[in-house]
C-alpha cells in the first residue's frame, strides 16, 4: 500500500478501533437509531452457529422475521422459538 493509505488506515484506526475511538463514538450513539421497520424482508446470515453471527440469528428469529442461517453442519441450525 502507499504512504498515503497506511497513514489514513492509521489514523482511522486510532480514532476508531481503540479505546478512546469507542468513548468517543458511544458518547453519539442513539439507541433509538436501531428501531426500524423490518417488515417483509429476509435475512441470511453466514457463521450463525456460533459467536456474533449466532447471537443476531438469535435476536432476528425472536422477531419471527425469515431468516436463513448458513452454518457448516447441520446440527447447529437455529431453530426460530
Amino acid at each position: 500500500m502507499s504512504l498515503y493509505r497506511n497513514s489514513a488506515w492509521f489514523l482511522k484506526g486510532l480514532t476508531e478501533f481503540t479505546k478512546n475511538g469507542y468513548l468517543s463514538a458511544s458518547k453519539r450513539f442513539v439507541e433509538k437509531d436501531l428501531e426500524v421497520s423490518v417488515a417483509g424482508r429476509s435475512f441470511m446470515i453466514t457463521g450463525a452457529n456460533g459467536g456474533i453471527g449466532k447471537a443476531t440469528a438469535m435476536a432476528i428469529a425472536k422477531r419471527g422475521i425469515a431468516l436463513v442461517s448458513q452454518c457448516r453442519s447441520k446440527s447447529t441450525q437455529i431453530r426460530p422459538p
